[in-house]
């Protein structure tokens, strides 16, 4: 649980540079919008999880939540430097082989 947990963490603070360049540029109703049907449709989700999983099961929906909120972030940020798609499309390939490559390490030590 704890390596699902450091996955998140990782990914959370990755999606801080994001989330810093959509504020500094004046467009914080971005991701508070975006926060906002996050949490919507988070905690539903959790209330399922939860009973069935118990905490291991929390943590991993928390990795989806963070993992989800951070391409959320760099699509807005892409699309609030007007980056085109087919410039996008590297970068989101080396975000998701960033996390693949993390996968195996999330079940060592159990």
């Amino acid at each position: 649980m704890l390596q699902v947990l450091s996955a998140a963490i990782f990914v959370n603070a990755a999606a801080h540079v994001p989330f810093s360049f959509l504020q500094a540029a004046g467009l914080a109703h971005w991701p508070a919008r975006s926060h906002i049907v996050e949490v919507l449709l988070f905690l539903p989700f959790l209330w399922v999880v939860t009973p069935r999983f118990g905490l291991a099961g929390v943590a991993v929906a928390w990795l989806i939540l963070v993992s989800v909120d951070a391409l959320a972030l760099f699509a807005m940020a892409a699309r609030a430097l007007r980056l085109p798609a087919r410039e996008m499309a590297p970068l989101a390939v080396g975000a998701l082989a960033a996390l693949a490559a993390l996968a195996p390490f999330l079940w060592l030590g159990d």
